[in-house]
């Protein structure tokens, strides 16, 4: 039968591997009418915890195509690089469908930080860059930079997430960080960082300017 004939009338289960009110939360949430419009289904979304949503899909999860999962890439493939402890999956044995927000990471520093420019970032001493969990998505991305870059510093971690780093920035606690874009105009118009460049090789959609 087609792709129509096959979903129409069912259940399609979404599990969200990250906390409710997240922006992979909020992203699958928008685009699930639309799916279920789409394809004749009812789409039914579920949140689960991180490591558990994950974990889920890969060993619990159905395997007749009723079943999605929303997750930051990213995040997917660092943990079972570093061989984080609740990594219990392979990520070459997930099918990846689609890229439904194709978000840029940027390197930003406090407000309060006297340097603002890579050179004088490269000339201090003891900068702190921030992250949440030890093998997590920001700590990896930090360290990274931090090497790539030649900086003197070290990254902290513990974080609860995104907003807690940002206010964490905010503060002057945190030097630097990594961050993906997706609240990176309102967080620099707030006065919480600034946006210095986007670690990769091409702008961001949100902020063309940096």
């Amino acid at each position: 039968g087609t792709p129509a004939e096959f979903y129409r009338g069912k259940t399609l289960n979404w599990i969200v591997a990250s906390s409710p009110g997240s922006p992979t939360d909020l992203i699958t949430r928008t685009i699930a009418p639309f799916l279920a419009k789409e394809i004749g289904a009812k789409v039914k979304v579920e949140d689960r915890k991180t490591d558990e949503g994950i974990n889920y899909l890969y060993n619990q999860a159905t395997r007749d195509g009723l079943t999605l999962g929303s997750k930051v890439t990213g995040a997917i493939i660092c943990n079972e690089i570093t061989k984080a402890p609740g990594a219990l999956y392979q990520t070459d044995k997930f099918h990846f469908v689609a890229d439904v927000y194709p978000s840029v990471k940027l390197f930003v520093i406090s407000t309060k930080l006297p340097y603002k420019t890579l050179d004088a970032l490269r000339q201090a001493k003891g900068l702190r860059a921030g992250g949440t969990s030890a093998r997590g998505d920001l700590a990896l991305n930090s360290a990274v930079m931090l090497e790539v870059l030649g900086l003197d510093g070290k990254v902290i971690t513990g974080f609860k997430g995104k907003k807690d780093l940002i206010l964490a920035l905010a503060r002057g606690e945190v030097d630097i960080a990594v961050t993906p874009d997706d609240t990176s105009v309102s967080d620099e118009k707030d006065g919480y960082l600034v946006n210095l460049f986007t670690v990769t090789d091409k702008r961001s959609v949100v902020l063309p300017k940096v």
